[in-house]
C-alpha cells in the first residue's frame, strides 16, 4: 500500500461503523506483464475536495510501467472495512 486517504465512516449513509470510503493506491505486479499503480476509489462518508477522480465515482484503474494503462475505471461498489 503506497497511500491511504480516509474519507470517514459510511454512517452517514446508514452503513455499519466498520465500513469506510476513501481512496487506496497500491503498486502492484502481474505475473508476466509488470509492474504498475492501482488505485482504489470508494466515495462513502465525506470525500474532500479534490480526492477522487474528475467523475466523483467509485472504482478502480490500474497504470502499468510498461505503458499498459487502463484508466477508463471499472465502476461499481467500492467499500473498505475496517476492523
Amino acid at each position: 500500500m503506497l497511500s491511504f486517504v480516509n474519507y470517514g465512516s459510511a454512517t452517514p449513509q446508514g452503513l455499519p461503523a466498520n465500513f469506510y470510503g476513501g481512496q487506496a493506491q497500491m503498486k502492484v505486479t502481474l505475473s508476466g506483464v509488470g509492474t504498475g499503480l492501482l488505485n482504489i476509489n470508494c466515495t462513502l462518508g465525506t470525500p474532500p475536495p479534490g480526492h477522487g477522480d474528475a467523475a466523483g465515482e467509485e472504482g478502480i484503474d490500474l497504470m502499468l510501467g510498461n505503458g499498459l494503462t487502463f484508466n477508463r475505471e471499472a465502476f461499481g461498489q467500492t467499500i473498505f472495512v475496517i476492523p
